[in-house]
């Protein structure tokens, strides 16, 4: 008799002729369901809706067999299933290397029972608060180092963490996810937390700018107002990410920094904070010195209010660009993406949008890309250069040449100017 009659159960479950099967059967039903829907629902009679709807069966059908591929016996014979460790990085890689530009591949990975991307893949690691509540700043350093192996062990190089939000109340936002709740205890355990991350090689991005720790409602669900004087907000929520951006050490300061949609009337009364020009440009930018990327917080979310309205997606990255965003979280599915795109492209042609901002944007974000791989210096030191000085040697010609199209320069460094750069 078998001692571990679970074991039978999963080998018939997890054989790869019976899971290839039933995802064929689920490929046919996807083609069914989508002739059902031109069919009987013509308000749903859209060839890019159909389409659409096909791939998302098709793509649930497939992580469906993954997933069970990483149980055993399978995964332990097959580790490029794509659900697994190894899989995954495959397919990270993969997609890198058919990049122009190096790829930001990213994960919310706070750690905890709430923001933990990989928890079915390596279990729970410790929340902000349970690092807070250590005391010890070792424990934090240990914990950067350990999001930072594992992130990397699945070919992700970004991490959308820490949250350096000082939890004022006790709500959805302030659970677990800070370190603590003073602007002091914020920084001390944040600190050596991104460091141990930046350090790994992995960016940090931290959020959510200018603070959510007073809010007692999710952005995702509606607009978080925080009635704090302006003396408060200063002295409090902007103080971790004034720290950050104003420290020396460089694994010390963000690669990337996320605002929310959070509305505090004190100093702008009108615009959520990742919409706001106060926000993002004038103290951001201009007080506080930051000069690296901005990412917005997801624009789909019902927090993306003006006065009261929501706004289109399009409007939406239309007027976070214009704010001093330089990258756009949010559009979901090719048909946002299309739009988001065809919107910022008009906004161009009829001027609400200048080609000076989406340059400053784009070489931000292309200058941190292209600073993970070999050979980039940014020229100059302060505020952000136009130029960059990039290793010819790390891309393709096609990279090159969009590097160059953003006001980059390729060379190889140390070489004659005769040298040929390398396609």
């Amino acid at each position: 008799m078998n001692p571990n009659p679970f074991a039978d159960v999963v080998a018939f479950v997890t054989n790869p002729v019976w899971t290839t099967a039933v995802f064929w059967l689920l490929v046919l039903a996807s083609v069914v369901i989508a002739v059902i829907v031109w069919n009987r629902l013509p308000e749903q009679r859209n060839f890019s809706n159909v389409v659409q709807w096909a791939i998302r069966l098709v793509m649930g059908a497939f992580w469906w067999q993954q997933s069970l591929w990483k149980l055993p016996p399978f995964y332990t014979d097959h580790p490029e299933s794509a659900f697994g460790e190894t899989g995954l990085a495959y397919w990270m890689g993969l997609m890198g290397k058919h990049a122009a530009i190096p790829l930001f591949i990213s994960t919310d990975e706070e750690g905890g029972p709430w923001v933990h991307r990989l928890k079915n893949i390596y279990g729970l690691r410790k929340s902000a608060l349970d690092i807070y509540n250590s005391g010890d700043v070792n424990v934090a350093t240990q914990e950067g180092h350990s999001v930072a192996h594992d992130l990397l062990s699945l070919g992700i190089n970004e991490n959308l963490a820490p949250d350096v939000d000082v939890a004022l109340v006790n709500g959805i936002d302030q659970v677990t996810r800070t370190f603590g709740f003073t602007a002091d205890s914020v920084i001390k355990f944040a600190d050596p937390y991104m460091r141990a991350m930046q350090s790994d090689g992995i960016v940090a991005c931290i959020k959510h700018y200018p603070g959510l720790g007073d809010a007692n409602i999710d952005a995702h669900a509606g607009l978080p107002i925080v009635n704090r004087t302006r003396d408060q907000i200063y002295s409090v929520e902007l103080a971790p990410f004034k720290h950050f951006i104003q420290t020396t050490d460089p694994l010390e300061r963000p690669g990337m920094i996320m605002p929310t949609d959070v509305l505090m009337p004190a100093i702008d009364p009108v615009m959520p904070a990742e919409l706001s020009h106060v926000f993002m440009t004038d103290i951001l930018r201009k007080e506080f010195g930051y000069d690296g990327v901005a990412l917005t917080d997801a624009l789909y979310m019902k927090g993306v209010k003006v006065n009261g309205a929501s706004i289109s997606m399009p409007q939406a990255a239309l007027m976070a660009l214009n704010a001093g965003n330089d990258m756009l979280l949010g559009p979901a599915g090719a048909g946002q993406m299309i739009a988001v795109m065809d919107g910022l492209k008009e906004a161009l042609r009829n001027g609400t949008l200048s080609k000076a901002r989406v340059d400053e944007a784009a070489l931000r974000a292309v200058g941190l890309a292209t600073g993970r791989a070999d050979g980039i210096k940014i020229l100059g030191d302060g505020e952000l250069k136009k130029k960059l000085t990039v290793s010819a040697r790390a891309f393709s010609a096609s990279a090159r040449a969009k590097i160059e199209s953003l006001g980059g320069v390729c060379e190889i460094p140390g070489a004659k100017k005769s040298e040929p750069a390398r396609a």
